[in-house]
């Protein structure tokens, strides 16, 4: 499975590969009948890979097959932090899909049926999502067509929890699970709020509760250290709060968050060093924006990439990406585009 490279992506998986927080998120998006027809204490997560060997999905989605009244379905559980929305997601769900389902009629060489697939978004951008959910919208039809033409194209819409438009109170009620609703809300504040420690506070108990599950003071000790990466919360502020809450033995877990960003050099000069680790992690997050665009416009015009071509790709720094996006516009050959 492939390395979450950002904060965002890397708090994002960690929380998630949590059964019960990715089922308490999943109930708070999808419509109430399907929640109730999935069968989830049999959830079964799939590795990534599963989806094709030349096809890498982004470095924090997942994929869970789930049991739907007594049928296979698989949620695509997609995470989008960028500022400039990937307006090719519907198309990334597609790709996504096609590579399931041809694995899944290897494995079920006798079936008649495929197996539903449910796309999920979970988007904590700076503005509310404003690109196309369905499939049909990336298609470059006349307008007076599309009616005409529409029960002859393949079509699907993304179901997209936008936390940019959802107030906190609606989190806290739909999401049963409080190390999800930490995570939501920290997702959601993150990087809006500079100084976190005032919303921290109002989530003390949602943060205790997270700590009495299983794994929970590690994954509690993970979103306070996601807190710190990503606003200008002083190191080592909010545990001296939250620690007379936890037993004994989870305290020094909790504790040991400010010592770990003390070994890693972030204390001295924090303010300088957040103000220069965001701007280098929206920099990271743009070069990996375009690393995916690069790899779509690569797939979309000559139909498909080897896994070799998407290594290099994924090795590539930003400047050299510029060069081959320039370069993709006159490319006849995928040679062409990374040249001499």
């Amino acid at each position: 499975m492939t390395e979450p490279s950002t904060p965002h992506d890397r708090f994002f998986k960690a929380v998630f590969t949590h059964r019960e927080a990715l089922i308490a998120a999943l109930c708070g998006i999808l419509p109430a009948a399907l929640v109730a027809a999935i069968d989830w204490d049999r959830l079964e997560y799939r590795p990534t890979e599963h989806v094709g060997a030349g096809l890498s999905l982004g470095r924090s989605d997942l994929i869970v097959r789930v049991p739907l009244r007594g049928r296979d379905a698989f949620i695509v559980f997609l995470y989008e932090h960028q500022s400039t929305i990937d307006r090719w997601m519907p198309y990334r769900v597609l790709v996504y899909a096609i590579h399931i389902w041809e694995e899944w009629r290897d494995e079920n060489p006798d079936a008649q049926h495929l197996p539903a697939i449910v796309p999920v978004v979970l988007y904590h951008g700076e503005r509310p999502w404003p690109a196309d959910r369905a499939l049909t919208g990336l298609l470059d039809l006349p307008p007076v067509l599309r009616d005409t033409l529409a029960p002859h194209l393949p079509d699907f819409e993304l179901l997209v929890d936008d936390l940019t438009r959802r107030d906190d109170a609606d989190i806290e009620l739909r999401t049963r699970d409080a190390l999800a609703v930490v995570a939501l809300l920290l997702l959601k504040h993150g990087r809006s709020t500079p100084d976190l420690y005032p919303c921290l506070v109002r989530w003390l108990d949602h943060m205790t509760a997270a700590a009495e599950r299983p794994g929970g003071v590690e994954a509690l000790r993970q979103a306070l250290y996601y807190a710190y990466q990503v606003s200008d919360l002083e190191p080592g502020r909010i545990e001296p709060l939250l620690a007379p809450r936890l037993a004994p033995k989870d305290r020094e877990v909790i504790m040991s968050t400010a010592e770990r960003l003390r070994a890693e050099g972030r204390e001295e000069g924090w303010a300088k060093g957040r103000a220069e680790g965001r701007e280098e992690g929206r920099e990271e997050g743009r070069t990996e924006e375009r690393r995916r665009n690069l790899l779509t416009l690569l797939r979309l015009k000559f139909r498909g990439v080897s896994p070799e071509v998407e290594a290099r790709v994924e090795a590539a720094d930003a400047e050299v990406l510029a060069v081959w996006m320039a370069r993709i516009l006159t490319a006849d050959t995928v040679e062409a585009v990374f040249g001499p």
